[in-house]
C-alpha cells in the first residue's frame, strides 16, 4: 500500500524506495521495545567481542605450547570448540 501511495505522487522508482514500519502503541510499552531492541544489540555485540578474545586466547595458550584438552579445560570449554576456534583465528 505505501509503495502504490509513492508511486500516486510519482515518486520516482518507489518499488526501490526503503520502507520502515514503526509501530506505535503505547509510550511505556514503546519504550521497552526500544530498549530490547538496544539490549539485543548490544549483547551480540558483546558476543561479538567474547568470540574474538576466545579466538585470540586460545592462539595464545596454544603458542604457550598447551595441548587443546588443556586449553578446554582452562577455558571451561569442549576440545572440540577449542579446534573451532583455532581455526576461525
Amino acid at each position: 500500500m505505501v509503495r502504490d501511495y509513492l508511486d500516486c505522487l510519482g515518486v520516482a522508482e518507489a518499488d526501490t524506495v526503503p520502507i520502515n514500519l514503526v509501530w506505535r502503541i503505547a509510550p511505556e510499552i514503546d519504550a521497552r521495545i526500544v530498549e530490547a531492541r538496544e539490549d539485543a544489540a548490544k549483547a551480540a555485540e558483546l558476543q561479538a567481542q567474547a568470540s574474538r578474545i576466545n579466538r585470540e586466547t586460545v592462539m595464545l595458550l596454544k603458542e604457550s605450547g598447551m595441548t587443546g584438552r588443556d586449553i578446554a579445560a582452562v577455558l571451561g570449554i569442549s576440545e572440540q570448540r577449542v579446534s573451532q576456534l583455532a581455526k576461525a583465528a
